[in-house]
């Protein structure tokens, strides 16, 4: 089964369901699926981003020193701003390259489930062939924007 996150609705929202219950890519509301999946991508890289500063600071310390350390430091010497100092270039690539990523991976999943059905694989080692397939694909196509 072909499983989507969003679908199409009456009402304008989208409808969450897990994977396997919309097995119509017909049904994919892909403007939802973009926006939706793009917007917690982008949650979650503000929300680890800090982690990212505080790691490259210790990378780049000509001393070494520990995450608690390195984070006690960056707050001393910037506040709250150290911890996200640079963040908007790494949104304003990774808004296109997340966008890029969902367009391939559910533009082909139905493609190389076609595929391992055809060559007489069926179920979930089916469905984890095509997923996996089109994930590779998806980030290939997310690295080239990204």
């Amino acid at each position: 089964s072909r499983g989507t996150l969003l679908r199409r609705t009456t009402t304008g929202l989208p409808i969450f369901e897990p994977p396997g219950e919309a097995d119509d890519l017909e049904e994919l509301d892909l403007p939802k699926l973009l926006l939706v999946g793009s917007a917690f991508y982008t949650g979650l890289n503000c929300c680890t981003y800090p982690l990212a500063v505080i790691k490259t600071r210790m990378q780049a310390s000509a001393v070494s020193m520990g995450s608690l350390e390195a984070a006690g430091e960056l707050w001393r010497i910037s506040g709250i701003r150290g911890f996200y100092a640079g963040i908007g270039p790494v949104l304003l690539g990774a808004l296109p390259a997340r966008a890029g990523y969902i367009t391939a991976l559910e533009g082909t999943k139905a493609f190389w489930q076609a595929r391992a059905e055809a060559a007489g694989v069926t179920g979930p080692t089916a469905a984890a062939a095509s997923n996996g397939a089109a994930g590779f694909g998806a980030v290939l196509a997310s690295q080239t924007i990204y």
